[in-house]
């Protein structure tokens, strides 16, 4: 069953999504700057060697720049969501880096799909090393097709990532309540866990796969952005907004 903070969630969405409906030019609307530690689109800052994207450089003004390094880089495919395209991963590549500093609460957004129908454990990205409950951030898809995050000790596992079609993926911790976490497919929340500790992350990021291990990811991604502080309800929809007009 809906959720009041998900009844509530969706409708400020419509609320925002109609505003935005008045500006018929511009593109879509910036997502909040406040915060801001990574910022990956796949329409800027994508370093090519051949066809294999060697580096995807950040657009939040922190200078962290992700690379291939010894992985199979990714390649670079055209008009893949309206006009943009986006960075492939078929379960060889990855992409590293550093954030600028580690992080305790803070937000994660993805526009991203999944290829195949199931998944057996495939990290969409990873932020910190294990080192405790409330030590990583994480996103995963495994077993068939169940949401999974690891928080650096337990697993949580608890509804469902959708296969061949692009969607947005966003993810709270700590806030509040730091050892809190939270997941939305759209404005859909799937799960609410909480750490036994609250998360701190290091700055370690790493895309396409677990921080260590083989558990790659197979899709697209077309656009991620990392929060250093747990974003609010309206801030929320600010970056549903733009990542939903993309």
């Amino acid at each position: 069953p809906m959720t009041r903070t998900t009844r509530l969630l969706r409708l400020a969405l419509l609320d925002a999504a109609h505003a935005s409906a008045q500006a018929e030019q511009g593109g879509p609307p910036a997502p909040p700057s406040a915060g801001l530690s990574l910022w990956l689109r796949s329409d800027q800052g994508v370093t090519t060697s051949g066809t294999g994207v060697t580096s995807w450089a950040d657009q939040s003004g922190q200078g962290v720049v992700l690379n291939s390094g010894t992985a199979s880089p990714p390649t670079l495919t055209p008009n893949a969501l309206n006009g943009l395209p986006a960075l492939p991963f078929t379960g060889t590549e990855q992409l590293d880096g550093m954030l600028s500093a580690p992080v305790t609460a803070g937000s994660v957004f993805a526009l991203e799909r999944y290829t195949n129908p199931t998944s057996p454990n495939e990290y969409l990205y990873s932020v910190g090393t294990p080192a405790g409950s409330g030590s990583m951030y994480s996103l995963s898809r495994r077993s068939g097709a169940s949401a999974y995050h690891f928080d650096g000790s337990r697993t949580n596992i608890e509804g469902s990532l959708p296969h061949a079609q692009f969607f947005i993926a966003s993810q709270i911790y700590g806030g509040n309540d730091p050892t809190a976490h939270r997941l939305y497919r759209g404005a859909e929340t799937l799960m609410q866990t909480n750490a036994s500790n609250g998360y701190a992350a290091d700055g370690s990021i790493r895309i396409g796969n677990y921080s260590s291990g083989n558990f790659r990811f197979k899709g697209d991604l077309v656009e991620f952005l990392v929060y250093d502080r747990a974003l609010g309800g309206q801030d929320i929809l600010r970056v549903w907004q733009y990542l939903r007009e993309r």
